[in-house]
């Protein structure tokens, strides 16, 4: 864990930026960018509010119980001990039953899912794996199972959980005892395997870039202003200010911290 006073002054504040977002020792991921780029912690600490607001109300529109269940599709995907370890009991908490969860540690197919794991677990499996896109009739089942920004958020939330399984696994991070014996006990996350020593991982040539990529969007995009209801603007205007403009993934994401919309 990174102490405050570890941290040359004129980086304290984003220690206590972090700290408060999370209500929480610095630790984990904020270790590797607290180290190094505090500035990249306190974002970090920000988006991960988002997916887990930690006893606050939550500001994402997908269930807690579906966020927990892609933690540990993520965590096993990726070989996450310590992301396994952090959210574990809050998916049994959030009610994902215990042979799920341990099916899904051992790497077997998860007995008595309900409708909306096996269509979340079809979703995250397609995108994780092979060709990284989901296909047509997953795609549309759940966008009818969540809609628009519901699927925006479902697709961001495993996104999320890549982006911090990098670094912990990249910098070899592991829980603290102490942090272990704060949490109720849980099995962990076993790992096989020497870092970076399966055949798979040898060097390989980047597949060709073809026209398949160039696919017809999915979901309408914005054209201008005027798309967004006028309680969304300031949103909008923010992107712009930060960015400069609106391209890519922005022009699909749908607007956060809207109290009127719908929860799933």
């Amino acid at each position: 864990m990174i102490e405050r006073d570890a941290l040359p002054p004129d980086q304290r504040r984003f220690h206590d930026a972090v700290k408060a977002i999370r209500r929480n020792p610095i630790s984990g991921p904020f270790i590797v960018t607290m180290n190094s780029s505090p500035d990249l912690a306190v974002r970090f600490a920000h988006l991960g509010h988002y997916f887990h607001a930690r006893g606050r109300a939550d500001e994402s529109i997908v269930s807690i119980r579906v966020r927990t269940f892609i933690a540990l599709i993520g965590s096993r995907a990726l070989d996450g001990p310590y992301e396994w370890a952090a959210w574990v009991n809050w998916a049994l908490e959030a009610g994902v039953p215990q042979d799920t969860v341990d099916a899904i540690r051992e790497r077997r197919p998860p007995p008595n899912l309900t409708a909306e794991d096996v269509l979340v677990t079809d979703f995250c499996t397609q995108l994780i794996s092979g060709n990284h896109r989901v296909s047509d009739a997953t795609f549309k089942a759940a966008l009818d199972r969540f809609g628009v920004q519901g699927l925006v958020e479902l697709v961001v939330t495993l996104g999320y959980f890549a982006m911090i399984a990098m670094p912990l696994n990249a910098f070899e991070i592991e829980m603290s005892p102490e942090q272990k014996a704060k949490r109720k006990p849980f099995a962990p996350l076993m790992v096989d395997g020497e870092p970076g020593t399966e055949p798979k991982f040898g060097r390989r040539d980047l597949p060709p870039i073809t026209g398949a990529a160039a696919a017809k969007a999915r979901v309408p995009l914005l054209a201008g202003p005027e798309d967004l209801a006028p309680e969304n603007q300031h949103f909008l205007d923010r992107v712009v200010r930060t960015r400069g403009w609106i391209s890519g993934i922005f022009l699909e994401v749908a607007p956060v911290g809207d109290d009127s919309r719908p929860a799933l």
